[in-house]
């Protein structure tokens, strides 16, 4: 499992990236700062479910030790 640290850095790189670096460097590209709200609560849900999931394969493992 990544750490959380992991997690929310690429989130913010690949916020920074998209929503910043891109569209000031190409016209094509908009920055849109409610896609990184979506970024961070995407990234938020993937760690709690990742964290949740993972503590029960450990508990499960556990129990057949």
């Amino acid at each position: 499992m990544l750490s959380p640290s992991m997690i929310f850095s690429m989130t913010a790189f690949y916020a920074f990236l998209f929503e910043f670096i891109l569209p000031n460097s190409n016209p094509i590209y908009t920055a849109d700062w409610v896609d990184v709200i979506m970024y961070f609560l995407g990234a938020l849900i993937y760690w709690a479910y990742w964290k949740n999931t993972s503590s029960k394969l450990s508990a499960a493992t556990n129990k057949l030790i």
